[in-house]
């Protein structure tokens, strides 16, 4: 009898203590989420090297998309990248843009031609400018063509925080968004004065384009 009451409770011990074991687990897993939440979120930004690589989804419409992949080989003085878009036509060149643009371009570029190209000095690509970055935080709007189209003014929205992968891990970023005033054109960029990247894009007249994975050099 005693015998049958001990196996019992020794069956109910073990049964509590692997109920307990899964319990925490659980609730480690949501600790650790909530700690990646706060560290992901805070003021930690991701760096841009020579090598790092960005992989963004371009929507032509909905069942026309293709995935373009940049890597970096030059970031100062100029911008250097090379590129890849696994459409139908399988683009693939490379971009350089100047010192000059970088600081001033007032053109937005996020889609390219096949082979090599050095963009004009008022042109910049993926990256906002120092200038337009600037008026954004002075003034709250700046003027601003996307891919060589008519210069319009940009509003500024309310900050956004977009998720994308930051070498395998699930990053949030504050972003800046800007909009036309009849939100033809919407853009959101990274809020780091250092790197304002291009985070997504969502336009009438251009493909829509979403940062889905930054990798760095280390990590590739």
């Amino acid at each position: 009898m005693f015998q049958k009451i001990f196996s019992l409770k020794s069956f109910l011990k073990i049964l509590w203590i692997i109920i307990c074991l899964l319990w925490n687990c659980g609730a480690g897993e949501q600790n650790h989420d909530n700690q990646a939440d706060r560290i992901i979120n805070s003021e930690i930004k991701p760096v841009l090297y020579m090598g790092s690589r960005l992989l963004y989804l371009v929507e032509v419409a909905e069942n026309v998309k293709y995935n373009l992949e940049v890597e970096f080989t030059s970031i100062e003085p100029e911008l250097t990248f090379n590129f890849l878009m696994n459409n139908m036509d399988f683009t693939f060149g490379s971009v350089q843009v100047s010192p000059i643009g970088l600081s001033e371009g007032s053109t937005l570029m996020s889609h390219f031609e096949d082979g090599n190209t050095n963009l004009p000095n008022d042109c910049t690509a993926l990256i906002l400018s120092e200038k337009n970055y600037s008026d954004i935080i002075l003034d709250r709007k700046t003027t601003l063509s996307i891919n060589k189209k008519p210069q319009e003014e940009f509003f500024l929205q309310e900050n956004d925080y977009l998720k994308f992968e930051l070498d395998s891990i699930t990053y949030s970023a504050l972003c800046f968004h800007l909009a036309t005033k009849n939100n033809s054109h919407q853009i959101w960029v990274m809020k780091n004065n250092r790197l304002p990247i291009l985070i997504k894009l969502i336009s009438e007249t251009e493909p829509k384009l979403t940062l889905l994975e930054w990798k760095t050099p280390s990590r590739i």
